[in-house]
């Protein structure tokens, strides 16, 4: 026969334990808590595998940083990365790419033949040919009020045309001007007349300052050197 002081003592440990099991299923939570929703799984729709080549990544915050002197950034690929085959998209303050080819800083898309579009430190740069003297450039050159167009040189000895806009307080005059600096400006000018006579030749330069009446400054022009026709 089993004593009566080892069935008490049984009895008191399987009361002892229901007690916990009641304790931590009414007091502790069950399971893990719910994901965030940023961890729920979402179908992509495209064949997902862990590792480097997982082709879709999803992230509410993506934090590019290192050392000074080391390559980091964000480079898009036409085909396999690797020396040789620079990136057709970068951001970066990086010299290269991380295969050692040459990139524009900041952010840059390059097309073929060495253009690029750029914007780096509030301007943006043209650049037509790997052989272009300077790049074009729209920029405001940190100044409220004012936006400068340049056309860029093809080679070192090139003149750049040049496009200013300046708004009232920033042009320094009390009036908004557009100044425009170029060897020529070309165009056509309709001017209906009748019967026409047929264009002549325009002087070999002209220097005109306009103030807000242009029509009336694009008249006296014309008239000083007798248009009648199509210029």
């Amino acid at each position: 026969m089993i004593p009566l002081a080892a069935v008490q003592l049984l009895g008191a440990a399987w009361l002892l334990a229901g007690l916990l099991t009641w304790i931590l299923v009414m007091v502790m939570p069950a399971g893990l808590p719910d994901p965030r929703p940023d961890q729920q799984y979402q179908a992509s729709g495209a064949a997902m595998a862990p590792g480097s080549q997982t082709p879709v990544v999803r992230a509410r915050q993506v934090i590019i940083s290192g050392t000074g002197g080391t390559v980091t950034g964000l480079f898009v690929y036409a085909g396999t990365p690797g020396p040789g085959n620079p990136p057709v998209d970068s951001i970066t303050r990086s010299a290269t790419d991380p295969f050692g080819n040459a990139v524009k800083p900041d952010f840059t898309a390059y097309g073929v033949g060495g253009a690029y579009a750029q914007l780096t430190d509030g301007a943006l740069n043209f650049q037509g040919t790997s052989g272009q003297a300077t790049p074009a450039q729209i920029f405001t050159l940190d100044t409220a009020g004012f936006l400068d167009f340049l056309s860029g040189q093809v080679t070192g000895g090139d003149v750049q045309a040049e496009l200013t806009l300046q708004s009232r307080q920033a042009s320094g005059v009390s009036k908004s001007q557009v100044l425009i600096n170029a060897d020529q400006i070309g165009g056509l000018f309709n001017i209906p007349v009748a019967p026409p006579t047929g264009p002549i030749a325009a002087p070999a330069s002209y220097t005109q300052t306009w103030g807000n009446d242009v029509d009336r400054a694009i008249n006296s022009i014309l008239t000083t050197i007798h248009n009648t026709g199509i210029w």
